[in-house]
């Protein structure tokens, strides 16, 4: 398990280096639309995949790259970022790129990095790409915007329980969950591995969640998947379940507003 979390950290870690590398080859608006239209054909074709179990969908799904590389070739005028990394990379950028345009988030991170919301291919970054892991680490911890600070460095669990306070982020998740663990118990108990296909439902179900009933920070990782995120969930889950959930949530909320008194 250990050997895991390591890994899952250095491929974190290569992330966020990436990421403002990643980000300075799309800048074109074009690029990014071709980029989201890309993905979602690649995540519609798996899921028909999952459901269906036909070949032709997953042959079809990578086929989602073709109007991200003519984006570059038309609109942006540069080499694909794709290849100058490890393919996971700069894949894991890209949902992020696109997960930010979706939620709308994508111009105040350009500002960010480029002090502009506009920028125009061949920008230069304001800051150093070094500065970005520093950053990042401080995100990790952060709750949402309107609180700058708060006494839960050292305990994730609480912080999770403030960003899923809503019975209506809980009840997404908590249907997450018991999806995940069914199309796992089905894989195991009937040997159709194409289902697995369709997890990555889960995720963006948990997400749709956050941009309905509460709009607080995500981290990047966790979206996708970490260690803390996973157990958070299977501890939300079990919670929920046994009717203690709630109340967790209002104990936290209890010290994090004496914390600001």
């Amino acid at each position: 398990m250990k050997f895991w979390i390591r890994q899952v950290e250095k491929l974190r870690a290569q992330v966020i280096d990436f990421w403002p590398i990643f980000i300075a080859a799309h800048l074109d608006k074009r690029t990014q639309k071709m980029h989201v239209f890309g993905t979602f054909f690649m995540f519609c074709n798996l899921t028909l995949f999952g459901l269906t179990a036909r070949p032709l969908f997953l042959v079809l799904a990578p086929m989602g790259y073709i109007p991200s590389w003519l984006g570059h070739l038309l609109f942006e005028k540069n080499i694909p970022p794709t290849f100058k990394a490890n393919p996971i990379v700069p894949g894991l950028c890209e949902l992020k790129m696109v997960g930010l345009i979706m939620a709308g988030e994508l111009r105040a991170e350009l500002v960010r990095l480029f002090g502009q919301a506009e920028p125009f291919p061949g920008t230069p970054l304001i800051k150093p790409v070094y500065f970005e892991r520093s950053y990042q680490e401080f995100l990790r911890f952060k709750i949402r915007d309107d609180i700058p600070s708060h006494p839960f460095e050292e305990d994730y669990w609480k912080i999770f329980l403030m960003k899923h306070q809503t019975i209506g982020c809980v009840s997404f998740h908590v249907f997450a969950m018991l999806y995940l663990y069914a199309i796992l118990a089905t894989v195991v108990f009937t040997g159709q591995f194409h289902l697995l296909a369709l997890i990555p439902l889960t995720q963006i179900i948990g997400l749709i969640s956050h941009g309905i009933f509460e709009r607080n920070h995500i981290d990047f990782e966790d979206a996708i998947f970490s260690p803390r995120a996973f157990t958070c969930l299977n501890r939300m889950l079990f919670l929920f379940l046994t009717g203690q959930y709630f109340d967790e949530v209002k104990k936290t909320a209890l010290i994090l507003e004496q914390a600001h008194e």
